[in-house]
């Protein structure tokens, strides 16, 4: 009996020892399994955590062009120009801060797909057409900052010279008054020396003659010939333009020599220029250009009007000036008579 126990016992043994054996494979079999699919979880969570801070960058970059949008285009007092152009400043400046993170965002999304080798994945896929798209939502915000930043300027520029050629049509009319007045009284000299530097101002161009005060002549220097009263007419070479005239209408474009231009004619000329590029920045028909181009015409209307005084007061002061002449020969000849 013992003789038959210790016969059996290799064979028990083997057959331990194919259990065993054909066992094992199924125990690193899964394993391996174990081992793909924590590493899969891993991935999955990378991808999730990167998913989470796209979505919150493109959020933010949204709001950033949603505000950007918001900002009206028009003409404001200086002050609200000028809030608006630092808020949007604020804005361009967040965002350039902000392409770090983006480029970080996606310089982990590619060393996360390089590294696990699964770029096919439909989640990697995902998260790399996110990324793309996360950094044209960037570029379109930023333009459109810029765009609205420019639009912006150019009005408050448009602004500012529009001032400026207002207070300077106030001075002239000013003056014109002054001087109206002045030749009423029988200020005749002092209007004549005067009239000349209003003109060489509101003309449509600038005149060598005009320049070297050759245009009008002071009575108490030299006798006035009788053709003044025709010099101070529509032929002066003060080139004031006719009522109803226009700077398009009139020949003279804002792109010509500007040497050419009176300092009025200069000044609205810029403020063409400056509407000009607005069209471009604006959407057609918007209401801040056409109110834009209502301050051209309402300035260059004023201008016109005081080109038509000046000019008729140089031909009542050439007028004066001549019936002075006139009146001190006509005493000279009596005088000489007697």
């Amino acid at each position: 009996m013992e003789d038959t126990v210790r016969k059996d016992a290799p064979d028990t043994c083997y057959t331990y020892q194919q259990i065993i054996a054909k066992d094992q494979p199924d125990d690193t079999c899964m394993l391996e399994k174990w081992e793909t699919l924590t590493t899969r979880v891993e991935e999955t969570q990378m991808a999730i955590k990167l998913h989470r801070e796209l979505t919150a960058l493109r959020t933010e970059f949204k709001s950033a062009h949603d505000r950007l949008f918001s900002y009206e285009i028009t003409l404001e007092q200086p002050h609200v120009l000028d809030e608006r152009i630092n808020r949007i400043t604020a804005e361009l400046a967040a965002l350039r801060d902000r392409k770090a993170a983006m480029l970080s965002l996606n310089v982990s999304t590619h060393r996360l797909i390089t590294d696990h080798g699964n770029s096919a994945s439909l989640i990697f896929t995902a998260l790399k057409d996110g990324v793309a798209d996360l950094y044209r939502v960037w570029d379109e915000t930023f333009q459109k900052g810029n765009q609205q930043l420019c639009a912006l300027q150019a009005v408050q520029q448009f602004s500012v010279r529009l001032a400026e050629l207002q207070c300077a049509l106030r001075r002239d009319k000013d003056t014109l008054a002054v001087l109206d007045v002045a030749l009423q009284a029988g200020a005749t000299s002092e209007v004549a020396s005067s009239v000349r530097h209003v003109a060489r101002l509101l003309s449509e161009k600038q005149d060598i003659s005009c320049q070297n005060g050759t245009v009008l002549k002071d009575s108490s220097t030299e006798e006035v010939s009788s053709g003044v009263a025709t010099k101070f007419g529509d032929s002066s070479p003060i080139s004031l333009t006719q009522e109803g005239g226009s700077l398009s209408d009139s020949g003279i474009s804002d792109s010509g020599s500007e040497q050419e231009l009176s300092e009025r004619e200069r000044r609205l000329a810029a403020l063409r220029r400056l509407t000009r590029t607005l069209e471009s920045q604006l959407a057609p028909g918007s209401e801040a250009l056409s109110e834009l181009w209502k301050r051209v015409e309402d300035a260059e209307t004023e201008l016109r009007d005081l080109q038509k005084h000046c000019r008729e007061l140089i031909v009542r002061t050439a007028a004066s000036v001549e019936a002075r002449a006139a009146k001190r020969t006509s005493s000279q000849v009596h005088h000489f008579v007697e």
